[in-house]
């Protein structure tokens, strides 16, 4: 049997597939698998991104730069030695004893005045003494000036004292006035609350005196029960009489003490005068009220009508003495105190009189020295003789140059007018660098400081003394003195540099997350030498480019931070 070959047969029945049309099929399979993969994967064609430019620079971390800049001041270099001495007076020289390159000793004679008439001796000697005399009465003058003062302070003293002692002694009488009066106001109520039964002190007492006393007014019984109110209402406000406070009473608590009780007595008499009418009024009884018992009652009320006029009287008049004890007093320190002032200016006027007769006498003196027979120009210190600019005979003004004299030992200085900031900054270093034309640096530390401004630049002299001399530098050279910054703790500067004043305002560049440089506006307050004060626009932390001319908006930064801030 024959053997069937099996690869021959499944090559036959197998169809053809590597045709034109199925590579196209399967080419569309493919690119359409992709796009569904894609579109199922949710990405997208990445865009073309243009590149970013990059630049390297430093940059401010706001809140954390301080000025550093430095200031250079003009000074001059000059020598301590060097000295003109001038003419104190006019006049006509007599001898001129020394030439110039002569070296000379402190106090030496360097020329003389021409001899004029001897009188002007006498005048000097006369402008002398009188001087001393004018001195001496302008001390006693002032003193007994002093000393009459001294007794007005006194005075004014004792009078406050004395009458604070006299006031008190015053409000004290007015006090004690015032509680015997509620005494005796207090007795005449407890008569009248007895004799009407008023409160429930008297209202339910009863013996043989008081059937007398419920008697009178039987014949006016609303008369009677008027006052028996009335006398109800006084004892319940004698309970709420004020007292006068322990612990500094014033003026007013003692007044009010008083009138209260002048208000009690008032009412008080009052009620003893209309009990005094009702007993007048009631009908006589063999039994209950007889003459006997009128006249005892009407001598009653009498007694406490007359002991309560006593009182008001004399609490009224402790009460307008307490009243002008006050306007005494201060009309008695008032004029204790007038002749303090008028001591006071006395005195002054003692001082300033003393002062001018002897700044007069002075000027007398002064005057007569100048006029003196015998004038000398001494030398002020040792040293040599440099210029000679008069002669014997010679016509000299005041002020006129006659010598120049340098001392032996040079003392070189640079000296420098500052303003009041200027000075600080000096003042707050501790030592300056001071730069010679020659390009030479010499460092100092501690400078001499005038103690007045000049009025007319209104600076401040400074004096930098040196060791020696710089090499080849002159006496009369410019130097420059090298002021540190100041550091004014004020966390909101900004370089100048780093902001740019648009025509729509100030503006600065700052770094975003991706260190992209964008534009920020900014509100700015002042100006501070290098820096500027930023008032708005910035957050403390914000990454400031430092030079903002150097960077365009939409820049990459590579930067450095100015302040050692981390990258």
């Amino acid at each position: 049997m024959k053997k069937k070959n099996w690869r021959n047969i499944w090559l036959k029945k197998k169809p053809a597939f590597f045709t034109w049309r199925n590579t196209e099929i399967f080419a569309g399979s493919l690119l359409l698998f992709a796009i569904v993969f894609r579109f199922f994967a949710g990405g997208e064609a990445p865009e073309e991104v243009a590149e970013i430019r990059q630049k390297e620079t430093e940059i401010i971390v706001f809140g954390t730069w301080v000025p550093d800049a430095e200031r250079e001041i003009l000074a001059t270099l000059e020598s301590s030695g060097d000295v003109d001495i001038k003419a104190d007076i006019a006049g006509t020289m007599a001898q001129v004893l020394v030439n110039i390159g002569d070296r000379v000793s402190k106090n030496q004679f360097l020329a003389r005045f021409q001899l004029e008439d001897d009188s002007t001796q006498a005048t000097y000697e006369n402008a002398l003494r009188n001087l001393e005399a004018v001195r001496m009465s302008g001390i006693n003058t002032v003193r007994s000036a002093e000393i009459t003062l001294e007794t007005a302070e006194r005075e004014l003293e004792q009078t406050r004292l004395t009458q604070e002692q006299t006031k008190k002694q015053v409000f004290e009488k007015l006090r004690t006035q015032s509680v015997n009066s509620e005494t005796t106001a207090s007795n005449a109520l407890d008569w009248a609350d007895r004799i009407l039964g008023a409160s429930e002190k008297f209202q339910f007492r009863q013996d043989a005196n008081d059937v007398t006393r419920q008697h009178i007014g039987s014949n006016n019984t609303v008369k009677r029960q008027e006052l028996k109110n009335t006398v109800r209402l006084l004892v319940s406000e004698k309970k709420t009489l004020s007292m006068i406070p322990s612990f500094r009473p014033t003026d007013e608590d003692y007044f009010h003490f008083a009138e209260e009780r002048l208000d009690f007595l008032r009412s008080m008499q009052t009620i003893v005068r209309e009990i005094d009418s009702l007993i007048r009024q009631t009908h006589l009884s063999s039994t209950k009220f007889t003459e006997t018992d009128r006249s005892t009652f009407q001598t009653e009320a009498e007694n406490f009508s007359s002991g309560m006029d006593a009182a008001i009287l004399s609490l009224e008049s402790q009460f307008e003495t307490a009243k002008t004890q006050e306007q005494s007093k201060e009309l008695s320190i008032l004029t204790s105190e007038n002749k303090v002032e008028n001591a006071r200016a006395a005195l002054e006027l003692a001082k300033v009189t003393s002062a001018s007769q002897i700044a007069t006498a002075e000027n007398t003196l002064r005057s007569a020295r100048t006029g003196q027979a015998d004038l000398e120009i001494r030398a002020p210190f040792s040293g040599k003789v440099t210029d000679k600019k008069v002669s014997a005979f010679q016509q000299v003004q005041s002020g006129d140059t006659l010598f120049s004299l340098v001392a032996g030992e040079i003392t070189p200085r640079v000296t420098a007018y500052v303003t009041s900031d200027e000075l600080q900054r000096i003042e707050s270093s501790e030592e300056i660098q001071i730069k010679f034309p020659n390009d030479g640096i010499v460092t100092v530390r501690i400078p001499n400081l005038s103690s007045k401004t000049d009025p007319g630049s209104q600076k401040i002299r400074v004096e930098f003394p040196l060791d020696e001399f710089p090499p080849n530098t002159l006496v009369g050279s410019f130097a420059r003195l090298i002021l540190p910054s100041v550091k004014n703790g004020n966390r909101r500067l900004l370089p100048i540099s780093a902001v740019s004043f648009e025509p729509d305002g100030a503006e600065v560049l700052i770094l975003n997350e991706k260190h992209i440089a964008e534009r920020r506006k900014v509100e700015y307050r002042r100006i501070l030498g290098d820096g500027i004060e930023i008032s708005g626009g910035l957050e403390s932390g914000d990454r400031v480019v430092r030079y903002r001319s150097r960077v365009h908006a939409g820049e990459k930064i590579k930067y450095q931070s100015s302040m050692n801030n981390d990258q």
